[in-house]
């Protein structure tokens, strides 16, 4: 329990594709032990004997997940394991991240601003008195 409530992260093993140890939840409280994998899921990791990667339903709720096939040793598909987060709390993440990316670049356009106006003052702070000068030049000759 203590890994999903410092990084929200869950993990199962699936036994085909029945879940037989899993720190997942049902909405009680109770372990989700049990409970079956998505037929998306199934198809691809227990069928396909492929990782799946994406979004998926896990127990009613969406969740960024990969599950990976458990094979025996001969090399045959006998279940899965799952990692994964709930989109809500990914998606929380990816807002934080925009906000501050998001501060980052104002930060970054007003520097450019202010550090634009310091180089143009500079350059042309120096033109009237260069024209000055070019005026009185034909005159001494």
């Amino acid at each position: 329990m203590k890994q999903k409530q410092q990084t929200g992260a869950l993990a199962t093993i699936l036994k085909g594709d029945t879940r037989v140890a899993t720190n997942v939840t049902l909405e009680n409280g109770v372990r989700a032990l049990g409970t079956k994998a998505a037929p998306e899921v199934a198809n691809t990791v227990l069928i396909n004997g492929q990782d799946f990667v994406g979004e998926a339903d896990v127990v009613g709720v969406q969740f960024l997940t990969r599950y990976t096939p458990l094979r025996d040793a001969n090399g045959k598909v006998i279940g899965m394991w799952f990692v994964g987060i709930e989109m809500d709390r990914v998606n929380q993440v990816i807002n934080r991240l925009d906000n501050s990316f998001g501060i980052i670049a104002i930060g970054c356009i007003i520097m450019g601003i202010f550090t634009a106006l310091f180089f143009t003052n500079s350059i042309l702070k120096p033109i009237p008195h260069l024209l000055s000068h070019s005026i009185k030049l034909p005159r001494a000759i």
